[in-house]
């Protein structure tokens, strides 16, 4: 039986996972029609113009979705019991660290290729 007090891990990816493919499809479906710094992907870069605005936020739905789904193939690799609980929560937050970070590096590049 697996007792998933002791799988952070997996939880962790599990509900980042869901969410992140939650909120890509929203984002895909729904973006923001005005530049604003509530909803949607905003940074200096994005707010330049509409243009820069509107790729942001596709650029952003993408990878937010392709996060979503890479977090969610790998949260089942903490049933294989490699990691304590206490390693296994702090990969997961290792893990969701570097891929918001490579979001951003991602979508800033692409922002910056518009020029």
């Amino acid at each position: 039986m697996i007792v998933l007090v002791d799988k952070h891990f997996l939880v962790l990816l599990v509900s980042f996972g869901f969410i992140s493919v939650l909120a890509g499809i929203m984002l895909r479906a729904y973006p923001p029609k005005n530049i604003n710094f509530f909803y949607g992907y905003s940074s200096y870069r994005s707010r330049k113009s509409k243009i820069h605005w509107f790729k942001a936020q596709q650029f952003a739905a993408k990878y937010i979705l392709q996060i979503g789904l890479v977090s969610l193939f790998c949260a089942p690799l903490d049933l294989l019991g490699i990691f304590s609980p206490f390693w296994s929560a702090v990969f997961g937050l290792i893990f969701i660290t570097i891929t918001i970070a490579w979001l951003i590096l991602k979508v800033e590049k692409g922002l910056k290729a518009l020029k």
